[in-house]
């Protein structure tokens, strides 16, 4: 249920996310946003398919926030994605 950012060139080297929203035990909260949306840039989603990405979540009432602003988080994503080899530069 949670997961720590353990790539030491990773701009978030060291967090620790917390997603309750996993849990099978009832009493946890139930999704309510969606943090950190350009992550899945890093797992080899094209940066351009970001704002359709974001448009699904709010179609499904999940808010899409990110610690900074989307740009700059896809920005972050996207530079990570290319120094792992995800996304070709």
């Amino acid at each position: 249920m949670y997961g720590r950012i353990e790539n030491a060139k990773h701009p978030f080297y060291g967090f620790d996310f917390v997603h309750t929203e996993l849990s099978n035990e009832q009493g946890w909260s139930p999704p309510e946003f969606a943090a950190f949306v350009s992550s899945i840039i890093e797992s080899g989603t094209p940066p351009s398919e970001m704002p359709a990405v974001r448009a699904r979540l709010k179609e499904l009432g999940l808010q899409p926030y990110d610690c900074l602003s989307p740009a700059l988080m896809d920005a972050i994503s996207t530079h990570v994605a290319k120094a792992s080899g995800v996304l070709k530069a």
